[in-house]
Protein backbone atom coordinates (compact mmCIF):
# COMPACT_ATOMS: atom_id res chain seq x y z
CA UNK A 1 0.00 0.00 0.00
CA UNK A 2 1.36 3.43 -0.91
CA UNK A 3 1.84 6.21 1.60
CA UNK A 4 -0.58 8.39 -0.33
CA UNK A 5 -3.99 9.15 1.17
CA UNK A 6 -6.98 7.61 -0.53
CA UNK A 7 -9.10 9.81 -2.79
CA UNK A 8 -12.16 7.97 -1.52
CA UNK A 9 -14.26 9.80 1.03
CA UNK A 10 -17.79 9.43 2.38
CA UNK A 11 -18.94 12.57 0.53
CA UNK A 12 -17.86 11.32 -2.90
CA UNK A 13 -14.11 11.88 -2.76
CA UNK A 14 -11.71 14.45 -4.10
CA UNK A 15 -12.81 14.00 -7.70
CA UNK A 16 -16.39 14.77 -6.72
CA UNK A 17 -15.31 17.82 -4.74
CA UNK A 18 -13.19 19.04 -7.66
CA UNK A 19 -16.09 18.55 -10.07
CA UNK A 20 -18.51 20.41 -7.77
CA UNK A 21 -16.11 23.35 -7.41
CA UNK A 22 -15.49 23.48 -11.17
CA UNK A 23 -19.24 23.41 -11.88
CA UNK A 24 -19.88 26.16 -9.32
CA UNK A 25 -17.15 28.35 -10.85
CA UNK A 26 -18.42 27.71 -14.38
CA UNK A 27 -21.99 28.59 -13.35
CA UNK A 28 -20.80 31.93 -11.95
CA UNK A 29 -18.73 32.62 -15.08
CA UNK A 30 -21.65 31.72 -17.35
CA UNK A 31 -23.93 34.07 -15.42
CA UNK A 32 -21.39 36.91 -15.67
CA UNK A 33 -20.87 36.39 -19.42
CA UNK A 34 -24.57 35.99 -20.24
CA UNK A 35 -25.20 39.73 -20.88
CA UNK A 36 -22.55 39.54 -23.63
CA UNK A 37 -24.06 36.32 -25.03
CA UNK A 38 -20.71 34.56 -24.61
CA UNK A 39 -20.28 31.01 -23.34
CA UNK A 40 -17.37 29.87 -21.19
CA UNK A 41 -15.73 27.98 -24.11
CA UNK A 42 -16.10 31.06 -26.32
CA UNK A 43 -14.56 33.21 -23.59
CA UNK A 44 -11.62 30.84 -23.25
CA UNK A 45 -10.98 30.99 -27.01
CA UNK A 46 -11.26 34.79 -27.08
CA UNK A 47 -8.81 35.14 -24.20
CA UNK A 48 -6.34 32.65 -25.68
CA UNK A 49 -6.24 34.70 -28.89
CA UNK A 50 -6.05 37.97 -26.95
CA UNK A 51 -3.11 36.68 -24.88
CA UNK A 52 -1.19 35.68 -28.01
CA UNK A 53 -1.81 39.13 -29.44
CA UNK A 54 -0.70 40.89 -26.24
CA UNK A 55 2.47 38.78 -26.17
CA UNK A 56 3.20 39.67 -29.78
CA UNK A 57 3.45 36.01 -30.81
CA UNK A 58 2.22 34.43 -34.03
CA UNK A 59 -1.57 34.23 -33.80
CA UNK A 60 -2.76 30.74 -32.85
CA UNK A 61 -4.31 28.26 -35.23
CA UNK A 62 -7.45 26.28 -34.52
CA UNK A 63 -5.24 23.31 -33.61
CA UNK A 64 -3.22 25.51 -31.20
CA UNK A 65 -6.42 26.65 -29.51
CA UNK A 66 -7.71 23.09 -29.18
CA UNK A 67 -4.45 21.90 -27.64
CA UNK A 68 -4.08 24.90 -25.32
CA UNK A 69 -7.61 24.58 -24.02
CA UNK A 70 -7.81 20.76 -24.10
CA UNK A 71 -10.78 20.97 -26.47
CA UNK A 72 -11.46 18.22 -28.93
CA UNK A 73 -11.19 19.35 -32.54
CA UNK A 74 -14.96 19.30 -33.17
CA UNK A 75 -15.67 21.50 -30.16
CA UNK A 76 -12.86 23.92 -31.02
CA UNK A 77 -14.12 24.14 -34.59
CA UNK A 78 -17.70 24.82 -33.53
CA UNK A 79 -16.69 27.49 -30.99
CA UNK A 80 -14.37 29.21 -33.46
CA UNK A 81 -16.99 29.15 -36.24
CA UNK A 82 -19.56 30.72 -33.91
CA UNK A 83 -17.15 33.52 -32.99
CA UNK A 84 -16.24 34.03 -36.63
CA UNK A 85 -19.93 34.28 -37.64
CA UNK A 86 -20.39 36.80 -34.85
CA UNK A 87 -17.59 38.93 -36.28
CA UNK A 88 -15.36 38.52 -33.22
CA UNK A 89 -12.48 36.82 -34.98
CA UNK A 90 -10.97 36.42 -38.42
CA UNK A 91 -8.76 33.83 -40.07
CA UNK A 92 -5.53 34.77 -41.77
CA UNK A 93 -2.46 33.27 -43.39
CA UNK A 94 0.11 31.62 -41.16
CA UNK A 95 3.58 33.13 -41.69
CA UNK A 96 5.39 29.77 -41.57
CA UNK A 97 2.80 27.21 -42.75
CA UNK A 98 0.95 27.90 -45.97
CA UNK A 99 -1.73 25.33 -45.09
CA UNK A 100 -2.50 26.70 -41.62
CA UNK A 101 -4.85 29.57 -40.87
CA UNK A 102 -4.27 31.86 -37.91
CA UNK A 103 -6.98 33.29 -35.69
CA UNK A 104 -7.00 36.97 -34.80
CA UNK A 105 -9.52 39.14 -33.01
CA UNK A 106 -11.39 41.79 -34.90
CA UNK A 107 -11.72 45.14 -33.16
CA UNK A 108 -15.17 44.04 -31.98
CA UNK A 109 -13.68 40.75 -30.78
CA UNK A 110 -10.90 42.51 -28.89
CA UNK A 111 -13.40 44.75 -27.10
CA UNK A 112 -15.58 41.73 -26.32
CA UNK A 113 -12.62 39.71 -25.01
CA UNK A 114 -11.47 42.58 -22.79
CA UNK A 115 -14.96 43.22 -21.41
CA UNK A 116 -15.48 39.53 -20.68
CA UNK A 117 -12.02 39.22 -19.11
CA UNK A 118 -12.91 42.04 -16.69
CA UNK A 119 -16.11 40.22 -15.72
CA UNK A 120 -14.35 36.90 -15.21
CA UNK A 121 -11.65 38.57 -13.09
CA UNK A 122 -14.46 39.86 -10.87
CA UNK A 123 -15.93 36.35 -10.65
CA UNK A 124 -12.51 34.94 -9.80
CA UNK A 125 -11.93 37.58 -7.13
CA UNK A 126 -15.27 36.73 -5.51
CA UNK A 127 -15.10 32.94 -6.01
CA UNK A 128 -11.51 32.50 -4.83
CA UNK A 129 -11.89 35.29 -2.26
CA UNK A 130 -13.13 32.59 0.11
CA UNK A 131 -9.47 31.51 0.34
CA UNK A 132 -6.56 33.42 1.81
CA UNK A 133 -3.55 34.12 -0.41
CA UNK A 134 -1.61 31.12 0.90
CA UNK A 135 -4.53 28.79 0.17
CA UNK A 136 -4.97 30.29 -3.30
CA UNK A 137 -1.30 29.78 -4.11
CA UNK A 138 -1.37 26.21 -2.78
CA UNK A 139 -4.54 25.39 -4.73
CA UNK A 140 -3.02 26.76 -7.91
CA UNK A 141 0.12 24.65 -7.46
CA UNK A 142 -1.88 21.52 -6.68
CA UNK A 143 -4.21 21.91 -9.67
CA UNK A 144 -1.25 22.57 -11.98
CA UNK A 145 0.52 19.48 -10.67
CA UNK A 146 -2.55 17.30 -11.16
CA UNK A 147 -3.05 18.56 -14.72
CA UNK A 148 0.62 18.09 -15.61
CA UNK A 149 0.84 14.59 -14.21
CA UNK A 150 -2.40 13.59 -15.94
CA UNK A 151 -1.13 14.88 -19.26
CA UNK A 152 2.12 12.93 -18.80
CA UNK A 153 0.14 9.70 -18.29
CA UNK A 154 -1.73 10.12 -21.57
Amino acid sequence: MSGRPSAAAPDGGLGHALERAARAWRAEVNAALQPHDVTTPQFLVLVAILRADLRGTVPPTQRDIGERLSMDSNTASAVIRSLERRGALARGSHPADGRARTLTLTEEGRQLAQACARLVRQVNDLFFGALDSSQTQTLSLILSQLATESKERR
